[in-house]
């Protein structure tokens, strides 16, 4: 009998964290014992390795009269889940010389990984967060991944590190004998990148089939060109759910790099979707929590807004929100990360996101039009203001007022024999050709200035008006960079004052 060593890992959030694996068997009256910091899965998990070894072909623990002890280090971190089964599986056999890895067929120890779940017939079946153990796999010098069938597509993801999917444990072992051999996997296109949960058709919601709301179209694709904040207020039925949700069909899809790190997210936050290559789109109902929204929740410590990195974050009915969910979202809108500090552990969680609001302008929903009257008294409509702060007003890029478009039912019911698609095809082109140019002029230029590039005549425009206007300082700087998004929509290489005007509309918000 030895001790053998193998290397497994678990997700530390959307960290990997390898850990190693020790096996001792000793003589004595059977017992089976797994330290470490190990949860109820764990615990429980002798039971999987003993069926899973017997239907292998190899002789079950429970069999032998000897004391086996796991142990899993680092151990002061605590240890949880499923994935761990693979690792102590191959562990005990090394150790009972069951199995005798082939120096020939096999890496170094040092160099190989095993995760994965057994079940008890000794199949593997696949643990969510793969990619992120996989990218630190990489960084700690590991070459070859064990994982199961169900992962190794992901997995592969990562450049320059062999993974090996396998269905059953035998395969495993047998490939380590050097009796077997298999196949590392090849990657394929990034194609696994979630929606998110507003339907499965986002098709229905296209930017093509809004009848009117032409400022609402232009403002939301500046909002997505500049990666803005916006909220749309306006009555109940005008479209502002509509409009909002209809930018999924304009955003621009996400680079490779891009889609690596928002699949990173989503394989840990069990929310993958293989019908879309697109960036994501959350709309969690105003009743969510704030751990579900911000994150920091103890089974899943990953919010929406975690989620929707790279891509849109809509919150409708937004003052309906709770008011710590509202007051949370004031870091991430300025600084794209979410910083969740417990007592036990700190984590800076991605949120990189363009947030989109809409709400009504009071609580009956009709206050400045002329089609209902308002209902709302004075403190309703001083409370419901209240709701959203002036630290979040101050954080949205744009406000725009929806009002009822006027048109006929046979104009907003008639089928077009067109391509309904061209149009927002054409839109996504021309918004992706923004980005690029904002990313190539903002690595060029030595400060910010420079990167907006604004005219002399347009800087005075603003500063005069943000005066006369109250405009904050982060305001200010808020406008410039939206009047930079709309000269670049406009292929204006400099900022002049008709952007800046365009600019300043967009900071009125129709609450007050």
């Amino acid at each position: 009998m030895k001790i053998a060593k193998v290397l497994s890992a678990q997700n530390d959030c959307l960290d990997g964290q390898i850990i190693h694996v020790e096996v001792d068997i000793s003589r004595g009256l059977h017992a089976f014992s797994i330290v470490g910091m190990a949860d109820k899965a764990l615990a429980e998990a002798k039971d999987r390795i003993a069926a899973a070894i017997k239907h292998s072909g190899y002789k079950s623990p429970k069999s032998r009269n000897e004391k086996v002890v796991i142990s899993l280090a680092p151990a002061q971190l605590p240890k949880e889940g499923t994935g761990f089964d693979l690792a102590m599986a191959i562990g005990y056999l090394i150790a009972t010389q069951d199995l005798r890895p082939s120096s020939e067929a096999c890496a170094r120890a040092e160099e190989m990984l095993f995760i994965g779940e057994l079940a008890l017939d000794g199949n593997i079946r696949g643990i969510r967060g793969i990619l992120s153990i996989a990218k630190t796999a990489k960084e700690q010098g590991i070459t070859h991944l064990f994982v199961s069938k169900d992962n190794a597509t992901e997995a592969c993801l990562v450049a320059n590190l062999s993974v090996h999917g396998a269905a059953t444990l035998r395969e495993v072992v047998q490939h380590l004998e050097g009796k077997a051999s298999l196949p590392v996997s090849i990657p394929a296109p990034i194609v696994a990148v979630p929606t998110g949960p507003v339907g499965d058709n986002m098709s229905d919601f296209s930017i093509e089939k809004i009848v009117g709301q032409e400022a609402g179209k232009r403002a939301l694709q500046i909002a997505l060109a500049g990666r803005h904040s916006i909220a749309f207020v306006g009555p109940p039925g005008t479209g502002k759910t509509l409009l909002a949700r209809s930018a999924h069909s304009i955003i621009p899809d996400l680079t490779d790099p891009e889609k690596l790190e928002v699949l990173a997210i989503h394989s840990f936050g069990n929310s993958l979707s293989k019908d879309s290559q697109r960036p994501p789109f959350r709309a969690p109902h105003h009743s969510a929590s704030y751990a579900a929204v911000i994150g920091g929740g103890n089974k899943q410590p990953i919010g929406e807004i975690t989620l929707a990195h790279k891509g849109i974050l809509f919150l409708d009915e937004f003052p309906e929100f709770d008011r710590r969910v509202v007051e949370a979202l004031r870091q991430p809108m300025e600084e794209r990360v979410v910083r969740i500090a417990r007592a036990e552990q700190h984590r800076e969680l991605p949120a990189d996101c363009i947030v989109i609001l809409a709400m009504n302008p009071c609580p009956c929903g009709y206050r400045g039009t002329s089609t209902h009257p308002c209902t709302c008294s004075q403190p309703m409509l001083r409370k419901y203001a209240e709701k959203v702060s002036g630290p979040i007003i101050d954080r949205i890029d744009i406000w725009v007022r929806v009002e009822q478009p006027k048109h006929s039912y046979i104009e907003m019911t008639e089928k077009k024999p067109v391509d309904t698609t061209a149009l927002a095809r054409d839109i996504k082109k021309a918004l992706s050709e923004v980005r690029v140019k904002h990313l190539e002029r903002k690595q060029k230029a030595s400060t910010e200035s420079t990167h907006l590039n604004a005219s002399d005549t347009a800087i005075a425009l603003l500063t005069k008006q943000a005066n006369s206007l109250a405009i904050s300082t982060r305001g200010f700087h808020r406008t410039l960079r939206v009047a930079r998004t709309i000269a670049d929509l406009e292929r204006s290489t400099q900022v002049e004052e008709g952007h800046i005007l365009e600019a300043l509309q967009y900071r009125q918000t129709p609450l007050k």
